[in-house]
């Protein structure tokens, strides 16, 4: 890296003070924390249901291997499905992806 001097011009480095006050509101931001909590909690939710739904078909409800194993597809189909049109509706509201067409 190479520096250039320049007569009469004062240096500031202020920069970094004024990114770390940054940095800690927006790590210090409830709004932050709460989106990724949010988006967590039904991914945690749709592998356990995956998991487990197929067991609980077929100890619980005495439904057939084929049955119990269309059943917990269709379900994370759904899931899936569903958050192709979560996210579409999502990027349309308000300063969305396509807000301002």
């Amino acid at each position: 890296m190479s520096y250039v001097a320049l007569m009469g011009v004062s240096e500031h480095r202020s920069v970094g003070r004024a990114l770390s006050s940054n940095l800690k509101r927006v790590v210090a931001s409830r709004y932050l924390w709460i989106v990724p909590v949010a988006g967590i909690a039904p991914m945690v939710a749709e592998t356990i249901t995956g998991q487990f739904m197929v067991y609980y078909l077929e100890t619980g409800l005495h439904s057939g291997t084929a049955t119990a194993g269309t059943v917990s597809s269709l379900f994370l189909f759904l899931g899936f499905i569903g958050g192709l049109v979560g996210g579409a509706c999502s990027s349309r509201g308000p300063g969305g992806r396509w807000a301002h067409s």
